[in-house]
């Protein structure tokens, strides 16, 4: 059942809430296996001689739109998405469908660069692009762009999505390039939609908001591109701020948040782009990893993703994967 959505048009279908499976026989939990061989680079996999890993490629000659991949979503159904720069690609195990935008079609995709990709608790897919953010229905193909009537058109900045992430009411965060953090929420009845904007700092209205995560015991980590880390409650007051110190070796080890992960112990992980960083639960101090002499160190420093798998860290780097075993 569809309701449209007052100020935005568009319409929010809910299903009974699910949970994460796998449908397509695929091991794609942890999908960082399949991105990295989408990346035109070279690879290493830094693992003992004990670990074997086999990789499929999954590249232009097999269907895939574009060789340079922003963004992997698994959906409740088994499919597996991939964001490009030249298209939104869905894949079923066998084989890709194409979404690219279409000038002429209203109920195609926004934009062809796919930046940010979620999946909310009533099955509805969020994607973000260069140019706007849209809805996507699986059932009639039909993407509805999330486009404000002109009292909210500056609400998204220059309309480049960055980041997505539902919180714990299922609103769903939105991280922009360029002007900061909102949280879309719905009516309980489905037929009104607000725009929230929520201020991280001062200087909020200029933020890049790279990468959003939230935590089991209820708080958001908020990754920014110049403006380090922020730590928020449940009602998204900010409750600590992380930044680099250049004299302090458990600072921060740069201002540029690619990407947070919290891992199965609380540990949190965030990528930058010049290093790796752990923070214990609880802890105000980071352990870094960074470039250096020892061949299993990160290399180079750029992070681009952080997934965890069995009992590994997967962490995507510019031109490699390093998989970091865990306890």
């Amino acid at each position: 059942m569809a309701s449209v959505l007052s100020r935005f048009g568009i319409p929010i279908f809910r299903f009974a809430p699910w949970e994460p499976h796998n449908t397509l026989g695929l091991n794609i939990v942890s999908a960082i296996t399949i991105q990295l061989l989408l990346l035109p680079c070279c690879f290493s996999v830094l693992v003992s001689q004990d670990d074997r890993i086999d990789f499929e490629h999954l590249s232009i000659e097999q269907g895939l739109s574009q060789s340079d991949v922003s963004c992997i979503l698994q959906d409740s159904k088994g499919f597996v998405w991939f964001g490009t720069q030249d298209g939104l690609n869905r894949y079923d195990g066998y084989g890709f469908r194409v979404y690219r935008h279409n000038a002429s079609d209203s109920a195609s995709i926004s934009n062809n660069y796919v930046t940010a990709m979620a999946q909310d608790g009533f099955g509805n897919i969020w994607i973000g692009t260069q140019n706007g953010l849209n809805l996507f229905d699986q059932n009639t193909q039909r993407f509805y762009h999330c486009e404000p009537d002109p009292r909210f058109r500056n609400k998204f900045g220059n309309n480049a999505i960055m980041s997505l992430c539902e919180d714990s009411s299922r609103a769903m965060l939105v991280g922009t390039y360029g002007a900061g953090l909102m949280r879309l929420k719905t009516a309980e009845e489905g037929v009104t939609f607000r725009i929230e904007k929520i201020d991280l700092s001062a200087s909020s209205n200029s933020e890049a908001i790279a990468s959003i995560c939230r935590t089991r015991n209820g708080t958001y980590w908020v990754g920014t591109l110049g403006q380090g880390l922020f730590k928020l409650d449940s009602v998204y007051n900010v409750v600590g701020r992380y930044r680099n110190a250049p004299l302090d070796s458990n600072s921060l080890c740069q201002d540029n948040v690619r990407c947070i992960y919290e891992d199965r112990h609380g540990i949190l992980w965030v990528g930058t782009n010049n290093g790796l960083n752990r923070l214990e639960p609880g802890g105000h101090k980071f352990r870094r990893y960074t470039m250096g002499k020892n061949p299993r160190s990160v290399y180079p420093n750029y992070i681009f993703c952080i997934i965890h798998g069995y009992s590994k860290i997967n962490v995507n780097l510019a031109q490699s994967l390093l998989i970091h075993k865990i306890g």
